[in-house]
């Protein structure tokens, strides 16, 4: 699997990471390696999916093994996906849109 730049949007109101479908294939994944099937209710209609793990996550500097996402595509041609509280779930973070900063903080395990 290669590694991929993209940009990604920081969404506290998605339960689910998602990349979309372009950026798994660049990475060298693609829907046949998915798990299961995904769903997502969005305000303009159902869209399907798929669920996926990749063999690492790194966003803001943090690196996450063996992370699970989703995989659908996004209305926006310069997002490559939306960080959600999966992954966020693991930090106490503070948003600072004055300062354009985000800080993380790892919970202790």
């Amino acid at each position: 699997m290669r590694k991929v730049d993209t940009r990604l949007v920081l969404d506290t109101g998605a339960a689910a990471t998602t990349l979309v479908p372009r950026v798994i294939e660049r990475i060298g994944y693609s829907a046949a390696d998915g798990y299961k099937e995904a769903i997502v209710q969005t305000a303009v209609g159902e869209e399907r999916g798929y669920w996926l793990r990749v063999a690492e996550l790194t966003v803001l500097g943090v690196t996450t093994p063996n992370f699970a996402l989703a995989v659908f595509p996004l209305k926006y041609p310069d997002v490559g996906g939306l960080v959600g509280m999966n992954f966020l779930r693991h930090f106490n973070f503070e948003i600072r849109p004055a300062e354009l900063r985000i800080n993380l903080e790892l919970i202790a395990r």
